[in-house]
């Protein structure tokens, strides 16, 4: 069985499709869920085996 990966996308964050395919790539069966849409009870975050909060822009110096 494979497990189920909530990859948690809010508007300015990125890499989740990437991140969505390589956990499909590890054998995982990832989907991305809106912030918005778990907020109004749409969606729920905590229906998986894996919760994945993707990276946002940041600059090192």
């Amino acid at each position: 069985m494979k497990p189920r990966v909530n990859i948690l996308w809010v508007p300015g964050t990125n890499c989740h499709e990437e991140t969505a395919y390589a956990f499909k790539l590890a054998g995982g069966n990832p989907r991305i869920v809106l912030l918005n849409r778990a907020i109004a009870g749409k969606e729920k975050l905590s229906d998986c085996g894996i919760f994945c909060l993707p990276g946002g822009f940041g600059r090192f110096a």
